[in-house]
C-alpha cells in the first residue's frame, strides 16, 4: 500500500515539477525581456537626470553673469566716468562677482590686457591682477575674445583644462559695449570639478563629452579621449537624442546605450552619454534564475510531502478493505469461524466498493 502512495505522490509531483519548470522558463524568458527594457528606461532615466544637474548648474551661473552684467549696462549708461575709469571701479568688483561659484572673473580691454580676480589674487589678498599684453599674451586673439566679439551675445567656451587647478573648466562671455564702441569683454571661469560629485551620483557609466569626444566628467574617471567615446557619439548620432542603441564595447563586449547631443548651447555642444554591458544585465536575469529553480526545489518537495499524506489519509480505506477481504477469504478457506463487516462509511468509489464487498459476506454467511 505504502508502494502505491509513494508511486502516486511522484507521479503527481513529477507533473507538478514539469508544470513549474516549463512555467518557470516562461517567466525566465519574459523577466529577461523585462528586465533588458527596464534597464533601458534606467538609462534614460539617467540620462535625464544627469542633463537636467548639468543644465541647472550652468544655467544658475550663467543667470548671475547676466545680473551682473544688467548693472554693468546699467553703470555704462548713468556713470559720467571715463571708461578707464569705470574699468577700474569694475575692477574692484570682480572679486565680488566669484561669491556666484565662479573660478576666476575677468575683463579683457580693448588694449589686448587683462583685469583678473582668481586664486592667485585671492592668495596675495589682492582684488586683481594684470595681465599685460605682450608678444606673446594679447586677450584679443584668445578665442573668447574673438567669439564675444563676432557673436556679440553669450558665448560659453568648450571645455578646457584649466593652467592653474589642472580641472576641466569653461567659460562665459560677452563684449559690452558704451556709445556704440567696445568697452571691453566680461568673463567668468566656471571649475566644472564642482558638479562631478552629483553627476556621478546620477550611476555608473556615465560619461559627459565636449564637441570633440573628450570627456570632462566620468564616473569612471576617464579624462582621455577612448574609441568608445567615438562610437557612442557616433552610433547616437544614428539612434538620436535619447534613443537606445547597442554596440560593442572597446572589450567586445555587447552593451546598450543612449545619449543626449546637445548642440549650440550658448554656442558650445556637448553630449551626456551611459552605458551598460548587456551581460551584466543577464546576470541579473541569471541570478532571477537561479532563485527560481530553487523555488521549484522546495515546491516540488512540498507537494511531495503534501500528496503523501494527503493520499494516505484519502487511500486509508484501502487498508480496511484488504484486512476485510483478508479475513473474509479466511473465512471461505474455513481458516476462520466468522468473516468481519468492513467498516468504510465513505460516500466514493471506495465506499461503494466495501458496500457490495460486505452484501457478499452476508449472503455467504
Amino acid at each position: 500500500m505504502n508502494n502505491i502512495k509513494i508511486k502516486m505522490a511522484l507521479i503527481a509531483s513529477i507533473c507538478s515539477a514539469i508544470m513549474l519548470i516549463i512555467l518557470g522558463s516562461l517567466s525566465f524568458v519574459l523577466n529577461k525581456d523585462i528586465l533588458i527594457q527596464d534597464r533601458q528606461a534606467d538609462e534614460i532615466s539617467k540620462i535625464s537626470s544627469a542633463n537636467t544637474i548639468f543644465n541647472t548648474f550652468i544655467t544658475s551661473k550663467i543667470d548671475g553673469f547676466e545680473n551682473w552684467l544688467k548693472y554693468i549696462n546699467d553703470e555704462t549708461k548713468n556713470t559720467q566716468l571715463s571708461n578707464e575709469d569705470l574699468l577700474n571701479e569694475l575692477s574692484y568688483k570682480l572679486k565680488t562677482l566669484k561669491t556666484m561659484g565662479a573660478l576666476s572673473s575677468f575683463i579683457g580691454l580693448p588694449n589686448g590686457d587683462v583685469i583678473i580676480s582668481s586664486p592667485i589674487s585671492d592668495k596675495e589678498n589682492k582684488f586683481f591682477d594684470v595681465i599685460k599684453k605682450t608678444s606673446t599674451f594679447d586677450a584679443r586673439e584668445k578665442e573668447w575674445f574673438k567669439q564675444a566679439i563676432s557673436k556679440n551675445e553669450l558665448y560659453v567656451t568648450p571645455v578646457y583644462i584649466d593652467e592653474l587647478t589642472k580641472n576641466p573648466c569653461i567659460s562665459i562671455v560677452k563684449a559690452i559695449y558704451k556709445n556704440n564702441k567696445l568697452l571691453a569683454v566680461f568673463g567668468i571661469d566656471i571649475d566644472l570639478e564642482d558638479i562631478k560629485p552629483s553627476m556621478e551620483s546620477v550611476g555608473e557609466k556615465l560619461v559627459v563629452m565636449d564637441s570633440k569626444q573628450i570627456p570632462f566628467i566620468s564616473s569612471e574617471h576617464i579624462q582621455e579621449k577612448t574609441e568608445e567615446h567615438n562610437i557612442l557619439f557616433t552610433e547616437s548620432s544614428k539612434a538620436g537624442n535619447m534613443q537606445i542603441f547597442e554596440y560593442q564595447d572597446m572589450k567586445g563586449n555587447n552593451a546598450i546605450g543612449v545619449c543626449n547631443n546637445v548642440r549650440n548651447f550658448y554656442g558650445t555642444s556637448y553630449s551626456i552619454c551611459s552605458s551598460a554591458e548587456l551581460k551584466m544585465i543577464l546576470k541579473e536575469a541569471d541570478r532571477g534564475l537561479i532563485g527560481q529553480i530553487i523555488i521549484v526545489v522546495i515546491l516540488v518537495l512540498i507537494s511531495v510531502i503534501f500528496l503523501y499524506f494527503l493520499m494516505s489519509y484519502y487511500l486509508s480505506p484501502l487498508q480496511t478493505i484488504q484486512r476485510g477481504l483478508n479475513s473474509f477469504f479466511d473465512f471461505i478457506n474455513h481458516k476462520t469461524k466468522d468473516s468481519a463487516m468492513i467498516d468504510v462509511k465513505s460516500n466514493d468509489e471506495l465506499g461503494a466498493m466495501a458496500k457490495t464487498i460486505n452484501e457478499n459476506i452476508t449472503k455467504t454467511k
